[in-house]
């Protein structure tokens, strides 16, 4: 019975780390879609997202057949309870990268050229680091990793101010440009919250690690400092 549910924790392992990076192929696609004004590359977003939905579903089924079927310890049934809500927030990032690619559509159709989006570049770049840290988080539920994700969603939050402060200048600056102003404006927004899920990820992770939530842990050592 043990060795057979030390066979789904590897096999949950191998699928997360696949989803992740699947997350992150779809948000490499939708830069890549709006870089190179290509409505086929955006259309390939969509077909990737598909397989994420997919890809939850086969974790969901395996994670509920472990604890249904099996007899986990503690740690274990933490891990794949922790999961299933990782899942859950990995799936959202391949949604957001489909919403994003269909803004892209609008871009590219509507011929917006006015914005230069650099400051969206340095999101996207930011999210590819904070996945791929999460990645190794939760191959090796290294603390520091957690403490760089928290960072780099910091990192995110700025950015997005940026973003949005350089756009109500923009469309200040001429009404014409409100459309595509919101247009980008819901790009940043949407890169804003992939941070947001990638960070509730990484929580899922220090609670396998550590059994307690990050929020509760910091109330806690709040109140031993005092």
């Amino acid at each position: 019975m043990r060795k057979s549910f030390v066979n789904t924790l590897n096999i949950l392992n191998d699928e997360i780390t696949r989803m992740a990076s699947l997350a992150s192929r779809a948000l490499a696609l939708a830069m890549r879609a709006l870089n190179e004004r290509s409505l086929d590359i955006a259309k390939q977003v969509e077909d990737e997202d598909e397989v994420v939905d997919q890809l939850q579903l086969i974790i969901d089924k395996h994670c509920l057949d472990a604890l249904i079927r099996q007899q986990p310890l503690a740690k274990d049934m933490r891990l794949v309870l922790a999961t299933l809500k990782m899942t859950g927030e990995l799936e959202r990032i391949g949604d957001q990268a489909s919403d994003i690619a269909h803004l892209v559509k609008r871009i590219i159709t509507r011929d917006y050229t006015h914005y230069k989006h650099d400051t969206l570049l340095q999101m996207y770049d930011t999210a590819l680091a904070m996945l791929s840290t999460l990645q190794e988080l939760f191959r090796d539920q290294d603390e520091a990793n957690n403490i760089r994700i928290d960072s780099l969603d910091d990192q995110m939050d700025d950015l997005y101010r940026k973003v949005r402060k350089e756009l109500k200048s923009l469309m200040r600056e001429d009404p014409n440009y409100v459309d595509e102003g919101v247009t980008y404006l819901s790009i940043a927004k949407y890169f804003e919250k992939i941070g947001d899920h990638i960070t509730n990820a990484s929580e899922w992770i220090e609670y396998i690690r550590t059994g307690r939530f990050a929020k509760e842990r910091k109330i806690l050592d709040d109140h031993l400092e005092d």
